[in-house]
C-alpha cells in the first residue's frame, strides 16, 4: 500500500510540467483514440445531460488541458455532481477553458455550468445550462468582451433492456465585441447555433456493445467591421456540420477494453460580404475516421491506455470572385497514451504527451513540450 501511495505521490508530482491551468473531464477519452461521445463515459454528460444519473457524487478537478490533431477542445470545467431524493441529479461546474476556435474565434474563460437531471419510469431528463464570459490574454490595445450562453436538453429512453437511446437538443448564442485602436475601429458579432446529437446504445452480449452516432449542426454569424465609427463592412456566414458513425466496444475477461469507432462527417462554411456579390465557401469533409483505442487495468490500482486514429480529409475552398474551387485531400494521423491511478475513491487519468517520449526533456532551454497534456483528478463519494 504503500508503494501505491508513493507512486501516486511522485506522478502528482510531475504534474508541475503541465500546460497553464486548464479545466478538463475529458481525459479517458482522448487517450482511447479521441473516442469521444462514441465510448461510454463521464464526460458525456456534457453532450447528453441525460447521462446525469448515471456519473453522480464525485468531484472532478481538471489539473491541465490540451487537444490533439484528432480531438477539438471541448466546453470543460470542474465539476461535482450530486444525487438527490426523487429520482433527481444536480451537478455544478466552474473555472476556465479554451474553447473550439473553428467558427467562434473565441478563449473564452470564467465558466459557470449547471446540470440538472430526473428520472422518471423507463425515462431520464437532462438539461446543462453554461454560461461563458470575458477574453483570456487580450492584447493591451484590444478592448473585447464576450458572452456565451449554452443550452443542452437531453432525453433517455430505455427501449429495452439491452437498449438505450439518448437525444439532445441543444442551442447557442454568442455575442462578441472588440475595439481597436482606441475607439476608431471595431468589430462587433453576433452568432447562433442549433443542433440534434443523438445515438443509440446497444447490448449485443455481456461484452460486447454497439453504438452508433448521429449528429447534425447549423449556425450564422453576423459580423460588421467599423473604420472611423461607420459600418465598412458586414459579412453573413453560414455553417452546417453532419456526422454519422458507429462504435464497437469490446470489454474482455481480463479487463481489457477495446473501442473501435467508425464515422464521417461534414463540415461546410458559406459567406457573403458586403464588399462584393459573391459568395465564398469552404468543405471540409473528413471522408473516413477511424478510432481504436484499448485499456488495460494492470491490477486493481493502475490502468494503462493507448490509442491510434487517422483521418482522411477533403478540403473544397471557393473564395469570391474564383471561377475554379481549390481541393485538397489531407491524411491525418494521431496515437494517444495514457494511464489511470486510484486509491479508495480517488482516482488520477493522465494524458501522456507522445513528443515528450520521443524528445524527452530540454534542461537547459526549457522547450520542450510537458509529459502530461493533460490529468483530471477524480474523487468518488
Amino acid at each position: 500500500m504503500k508503494t501505491h501511495t508513493l507512486l501516486l505521490a511522485i506522478l502528482i508530482g510531475l504534474m508541475i510540467q503541465l500546460p497553464s491551468l486548464l479545466t478538463a473531464t475529458d481525459t479517458r477519452v482522448e487517450t482511447l483514440g479521441a473516442s469521444g461521445v462514441f465510448l461510454e463515459d463521464e464526460s458525456n454528460i456534457w453532450n447528453h445531460p441525460s447521462a446525469l444519473l448515471r456519473y453522480t457524487n464525485q468531484l472532478v478537478l481538471g489539473l491541465g488541458g490540451q487537444s490533439s490533431i484528432l480531438t477539438p477542445a471541448s466546453e470543460l470545467a470542474t465539476l461535482g455532481t450530486f444525487a438527490l431524493p426523487r429520482g433527481m441529479a444536480l451537478g455544478l461546474g466552474f473555472g476556465s477553458a479554451e474553447r473550439d476556435v473553428t467558427f467562434a474565434p473565441l478563449n473564452a474563460e470564467e465558466q459557470v455550468h449547471l446540470f440538472w437531471g430526473i428520472s422518471r419510469g423507463e425515462r431520464r431528463y437532462g438539461l446543462r445550462l453554461s454560461r461563458f464570459g470575458t477574453i483570456r490574454d487580450a492584447p493591451p490595445q484590444f478592448e473585447r468582451s464576450v458572452g456565451i450562453t449554452q443550452c443542452y436538453i437531453g432525453l433517455e429512453s430505455m427501449m429495452s433492456a439491452d437498449r438505450r437511446f439518448e437525444v439532445t437538443i441543444l442551442a447557442e448564442d454568442t455575442r462578441f465585441a472588440e475595439i481597436r485602436n482606441g475607439d476608431t475601429d471595431s468589430e462587433s458579432t453576433a452568432y447562433w447555433k442549433l443542433g440534434l446529437h443523438s445515438r443509440l446504445v446497444t447490448t449485443l452480449t455481456e461484452n460486447v456493445r454497439l453504438v452508433p452516432v448521429l449528429e447534425v449542426t447549423v449556425g450564422h454569424r453576423g459580423t460588421d467591421l467599423y473604420t472611423d465609427g461607420a459600418i465598412s463592412e458586414t459579412r453573413e456566414e453560414g455553417y452546417y456540420v453532419a456526422q454519422a458513425g458507429v462504435a464497437f466496444e469490446l470489454t474482455s475477461a481480463d479487463d481489457l477494453l477495446v473501442i473501435l469507432h467508425v464515422s464521417t462527417k461534414v463540415d461546410y462554411l458559406q459567406e457573403t460580404t458586403s464588399l462584393s456579390s459573391e459568395e465564398s465557401g469552404m468543405t471540409i469533409w473528413d471522408i473516413a475516421w477511424v478510432g481504436l483505442g484499448l485499456e488495460r487495468w494492470v491490477n486493481a490500482w493502475l490502468a494503462i491506455r493507448v490509442g491510434a486514429g487517422l483521418r482522411l480529409r477533403l478540403e473544397d475552398s471557393k473564395e469570391s470572385g474564383a471561377s475554379n474551387s481549390l481541393k485538397e485531400v489531407h491524411t491525418l494521423t494521431a496515437h494517444t497514451l495514457g494511464l489511470a491511478m486510484q486509491y479508495g475513491g480517488f482516482q488520477v487519468d493522465f494524458a501522456i504527451d507522445p513528443t515528450y517520449l520521443k524528445r524527452g526533456p530540454h534542461f537547459i532551454s526549457g522547450t520542450s513540450m510537458p509529459l502530461f497534456g493533460k490529468a483530471t483528478l477524480t474523487y468518488r463519494f
